[in-house]
C-alpha cells in the first residue's frame, strides 16, 4: 500500500512539473503574438493601433519584425516626432490610448548600440520605452531622414507588466 501511494504521490509531483513548465513557456506569459495582438492576458491586451492616421507627419513607429517586413505594416507603438515625442499611442483592450511623455533620456551623441529611454503615461498606464539604434542615415545622405531602433517597451497596468520587443523607425 505505501508502495502505491508513492507511485501515485510521484505521478501527482510529475504532472505539477508538466503543467507549472507549460505556464512558464505559455504564449500568455507575456511573448510577443502575432495574430490579433502582441500581448493578449487576462488583465490586459496590447493590440495593433486602430486609427492608421496616428500621428500625422513625421513619426516613431513600432511593431512586430513580421509586420515590419510587410507594405502596409500594422504597429503596436507609434509617438509624434513633430512635438519631441511629447505625445505617443498604444492600443489597451481595443481602444486606442494617448499617453504623455513624463520624461526622457538620449545620448549625446546617437550612433548604432546608442539608448535612449522615454517614459509615458495615460488612462491608468505606464509605458517605459528603450529604443536601441540599429541603423541611421549615412553621413553624406542629406535627403536621409530616418533612424531605425529596436525597442523594449514595458508597459504596466493595475500592477501587471508587460515587456513587449518591437522594431521601429523614426523619421519623416
Amino acid at each position: 500500500m505505501t508502495a502505491m501511494k508513492n507511485t501515485i504521490f510521484l505521478i501527482i509531483a510529475i504532472g505539477m512539473c508538466v503543467i507549472v513548465s507549460f505556464i512558464a513557456v505559455s504564449p500568455l506569459s507575456g511573448a510577443t503574438q502575432e495574430k490579433n495582438a502582441a500581448v493578449n492576458t487576462d488583465n490586459f491586451k496590447i493590440g495593433f493601433i486602430k486609427d492608421r492616421s496616428l500621428p500625422e507627419g513625421c513619426s516613431c513607429t513600432f511593431s512586430t519584425p513580421s509586420q515590419r517586413r510587410r507594405t502596409d505594416p500594422q504597429y503596436l507603438f507609434v509617438s509624434d516626432i513633430e512635438d519631441e515625442e511629447k505625445t505617443a499611442w498604444l492600443n489597451i483592450d481595443g481602444r486606442d490610448v494617448e499617453l504623455k511623455l513624463l520624461s526622457s533620456r538620449n545620448p549625446r551623441t546617437e550612433r548604432v548600440g546608442s539608448r535612449s529611454t522615454r517614459i509615458y503615461a495615460g488612462a491608468g498606464l505606464k509605458v517605459v520605452a528603450t529604443y536601441i539604434t540599429t541603423w541611421l542615415c549615412p553621413p553624406k545622405d542629406e535627403a536621409c531622414e530616418v533612424t531605425r531602433y529596436d525597442g523594449v517597451f514595458k508597459v504596466t497596468k493595475a500592477g501587471t507588466t508587460r515587456t513587449l520587443r518591437l522594431k521601429g523607425d523614426c523619421g519623416c
